[in-house]
């Protein structure tokens, strides 16, 4: 299939990306073609480890390719804050000072703190001065684009060994899912049991839950729910504090009480705008059992601030000072020159630092060399970081 794209623009990108390293042959057609042919879809956040996996490219090559595309106005950089339990973007943005620790997810209500070693992730999406993408339009998408492409982070895996996808996962635990228009009514019929019961505008992202108890409802449980431009109205009394904590994984949001047995929901569409309603569950069991979601490998933040080319091009991308990420793990390696005070008295200020700064030269490219980045030097030490022990 041909694409339009913007032959002069994307020339003159990779003719400055060409010229600042020393590529492996063939890498810059190689992004080239991806450009010219690749789907809409497969320039829309694209993950620099699996595009490199595809094309048979070194990782770290491809990272490098990807930063320096960024820089010159070829991608569009995005910092994506991932939920733990439903893989839901909460956060997309272009600047990491803009980016938030706090996890609060509209979807299924997790509450966490983002962990830099997995759920902060950095993806790369064709800018549109260089071909224009469906997905640079999310109000046109379809339904099922905008969810399982736009809405949630596409890699995401669900169960014991990441076997299911999104789509599957979420459609095992559905009860319906359509576009909600303006003045429409939808009326939804289910068994509800033991549980949570979540009802979602994935448009507007407003958003309540069900909390069903063990107590069975005597008569069936008919509630009339409105959606206005404010949210959903529920006739129900709002369960307080908001808060439910189901073994180490805190959900927060508007909760009503509900009892097992049937149950008819009639929503009705009230506000201006069309909505995109969901409604899903899952047992509590569901809910305490199942593991976080996994993702196939990506650009991580924790691999990306072990990269020094991200360092040589980005210096100004800083979290706010306020903002606490966890980390799991990461390599630090500090180095210290032996006897220097010694080494400055014998041979002179001059030839020591001399030599100081010829030993700089030797562990910078050592470093390098190993994927590492340089944090900083102190005195004649250096401190680096690594994404792995080994390197």
């Amino acid at each position: 299939m041909d694409f339009k794209v913007n032959d002069d623009a994307l020339e003159d990108s990779l003719v400055k990306i060409e010229r600042v390293r020393a590529w492996t042959p063939r890498v810059i057609s190689k992004l080239e073609n991806s450009i010219r042919t690749a789907n809409d879809e497969d320039l829309f956040r694209v993950n620099p480890l699996q595009w490199a996996q595809e094309k048979n490219v070194d990782s770290h090559e491809a990272i490098d390719l990807f930063l320096h595309g960024a820089k010159l106005g070829l991608f569009n950089m995005e910092w994506n804050v991932i939920c733990p339990c439903c893989g839901k973007i909460t956060q997309s943005l272009r600047d990491l000072h803009s980016v938030k620790s706090q996890i609060n997810c509209s979807v299924c209500f997790r509450n966490d703190q983002a962990t830099l070693d997995d759920y902060v992730q950095i993806s790369f999406t064709l800018s549109p001065s260089i071909r224009s993408l469906r997905f640079h339009h999310p109000e046109s998408l379809s339904l099922e684009d905008y969810c399982f492409k736009y809405l949630f982070e596409r890699s995401t895996r669900f169960g014991e060994g990441g076997k299911w996808t999104h789509e599957e996962f979420i459609g095992m635990l559905t009860k319906h899912f359509s576009t909600f228009s303006p003045d429409e009514k939808i009326t939804i019929e289910m068994e509800a049991g033991h549980g949570i019961l979540f009802c979602n505008d994935l448009y507007s992202q407003n958003s309540f839950a069900f909390l069903v108890d063990e107590t069975p409802a005597t008569e069936v449980q008919t509630l009339a729910i409105r959606l206005t431009e404010a949210g959903f109205e529920v006739p129900l009394p709002e369960i307080q504090p908001g808060e439910l904590r189901i073994a180490h994984k805190l959900m927060t949001g508007i909760f009503y009480p509900l009892h097992p047995g049937k149950v008819v929901l009639e929503f009705e569409q009230v506000s201006t705008s069309k909505a995109a309603l969901i409604v899903w569950g899952a047992s509590l069991d569901e809910v305490r059992e199942t593991p976080d979601a996994g993702f196939v490998p990506n650009l991580t933040a924790k691999r990306l601030f072990t990269c020094q080319t991200f360092h040589d091009l980005f210096r100004a991308e800083v979290f706010q000072e306020s903002q606490g990420f966890g980390v799991k793990d990461v390599t630090i390696l500090f180095t210290d020159l032996k006897s220097s005070t010694q080494l400055y008295q014998q041979i002179g200020d001059l030839n020591a630092f001399a030599l100081v700064r010829e030993h700089y030269g030797v562990l910078n490219k050592a470093i390098v060399n190993q994927h590492g980045v340089v944090v900083k030097t102190i005195g004649d030490a250096i401190m680096a970081t690594f994404n792995q022990p080994v390197e």
